[in-house]
């Protein structure tokens, strides 16, 4: 057998340090200690063994993980080794050698019993704790000596070191796994309410464009989602394990907005003291969802299709290109197409992030979504509020049934936490409902002088569809069929305007007065 010198099991030391950086599943990680153990301590059998995360150190939790020249049952059966040592060396955490001839050196029976010219065992320990020990052994008359010894302590000490990182590392990725079905399970679609049509054609769209990776443009009013479908989408699609990151273009000035986004370099501006990587380089491999697009400038309109044609982006201050794979979800309560003809957004852009346009109703126009709606919050808010189960009384949820909802989804979810969190009773009534829901309540009105009501669910959206049609006619009317000028007086966005009109099949032009 070849002598190894101590410089040589210094540098397996290195070695082993080196390991300690670069492995990280414990199985190979493992194998590698046994390997590198009896190949420089000479040895022709070895395994180690380690205690069962969270137990006791004690006998019954130490298992078999890695062996060598040795099946696990005959290191369990005790019939060919000094299994005794092992558990000595794990219950006391102290080394052991052990001889059949060398005087000085320990003997024990089961040494002499299985013909083992020579055993060492070395706890793996990391800050007081063993977590298992690592053994080797000679049978063809090879003796270890003390600096045999002192070398697989050492070692032994910088493999536990080892083995705690990769368990560590193991445990992150399970946590992460668990978390990513987590975050899949709260933003998929499975969590978006809602059974009206409008909404299933929603959804079927936007299900065959989360696989690919298109571009998507969401238009709804404020209040309907867009933002929980952008995550839905992600979630939904292959770019799922890397960051979604929204922006909200509306909310910040264009420098600033700039800065955010493509990030900038040391002294690029007043403040900037150091490098910083913007949002797109965040959302490297994911999604960006920019919200409110239509609300950014033409210059920087400019760079952003450069980003799409290109993949590329230039920090503020910086001269260097820099490439980036990152897919572009963006949002508008706008008619984007209207801000095209009139000069507020550039055409070419328009064309490129308008691959794909997925309209979300407002909540007047998917009434069958309410009830829904309105039970699906309540259970979430008394869920997250430890509270008993709630629910609308059907008095109640007639009234929300017939109200225009301005705030959409929101606002019904607002609603419902508000009365929640007054109610003393089971059952929301109409009293318990904002002021602006419960002044729809009809005045108690009886006899043959009684306005007729609706009395059915679809009376009931004839009635509202009849009311719309001819609140719009009117509205256009006053306003000479200019929808900028319907706009002002309704107080509406013309991108509802520009809906409802093609809904009922209304033109402006049919309302302009003669010149």
């Amino acid at each position: 057998m070849i002598q190894v010198s101590r410089e040589e099991r210094l540098e397996v030391l290195i070695r082993v340090t080196r390991t300690i950086n670069t492995i990280r599943e414990l199985d190979p990680l493992l194998n590698k200690i046994m390997d590198l153990a009896l190949e420089t301590l000479g040895g022709e059998r070895g395994f180690i063994m380690l205690f069962a995360e969270g137990s006791e150190s004690s006998e019954r939790a130490l298992e078999p993980k890695v062996a060598r020249n040795l099946a696990h049952e005959d290191i369990l059966s005790e019939t060919t080794i000094s299994y005794s040592s092992a558990m000595d060396v794990a219950r006391t955490g102290k080394p052991l050698l052990l001889a059949r001839t060398e005087s000085g050196v320990e003997a024990r029976q089961s040494v002499l019993d299985f013909r083992i010219s020579s055993v060492l065992c070395a706890p793996l320990t990391v800050k007081g704790e063993v977590l298992g020990i690592v053994y080797v052994d000679s049978r063809s008359g090879k003796t270890f000596t003390a600096d045999d010894l002192e070398f697989l302590t050492n070692f032994a000490d910088l493999a536990a070191i080892a083995i705690m990182n990769a368990r560590l590392a193991e445990h992150l990725f399970k946590k992460n796994t668990y978390l990513q079905k987590q975050v899949e399970s709260i933003w998929g679609f499975g969590n978006i309410v809602g059974r009206s049509a409008a909404m299933q054609r929603v959804f079927k769209m936007a299900e065959s464009v989360a696989e690919t990776n298109v571009t998507v443009v969401i238009t709804g009013e404020s209040g309907t989602g867009k933002e929980i479908l952008a995550r839905a989408i992600h979630f939904a699609g292959p770019r799922k394990k890397y960051n979604f990151v929204p922006v909200d273009c509306g909310a910040l000035a264009e420098t600033l907005l700039e800065s955010e986004l493509f990030g900038y370099v040391k002294g690029a501006f007043t403040g900037a003291g150091s490098d910083r990587e913007g949002l797109f380089e965040v959302a490297e491999g994911g999604t960006a969802f920019l919200d409110e697009i239509n609300n950014t400038s033409k210059s920087f309109q400019a760079k952003l299709l450069r980003v799409l044609q290109e993949g590329e982006i230039r920090r503020v201050g910086d001269n260097k290109i820099r490439k980036i794979d990152v897919r572009i979800v963006a949002a508008t309560n706008k008619d984007l197409e209207a801000e095209t003809k009139v000069g507020n957004f550039r055409e070419d852009l328009y064309y490129r992030l308008n691959v794909v346009n997925i309209h979300l109703p407002p909540l007047r126009e998917r009434l069958e979504d309410i009830p829904l709606l309105a039970n699906y919050f309540l259970e979430r808010i008394c869920g997250k509020m430890k509270l008993p189960p709630k629910r609308f009384s059907q008095a109640s949820l007639d009234l929300l049934m017939i109200f225009d909802w301005p705030g959409n989804v929101r606002q019904l979810e607002n609603v419902c936490e508000r009365a929640v969190i007054f109610l003393k009773g089971d059952a929301i009534e109409i009293d318990d409902l904002p002021a602006e829901i419960r002044s729809l309540r009809a005045p108690a009105v009886r006899g043959p002088h009684a306005p007729s009501a609706p009395r059915t669910k679809s009376e009931l959206k004839a009635e509202k569809l009849r009311i719309e049609k001819l609140f719009l006619a009117n509205l256009l009317d006053s306003a000479g069929g200019n929808v900028m000028e319907a706009s002002r007086i309704s107080g509406m966005d013309r991108s509802q305007i520009h809906h409802l009109m093609s809904r009922f099949g209304l033109s402006g032009s049919d309302y302009k007065r003669g010149g």
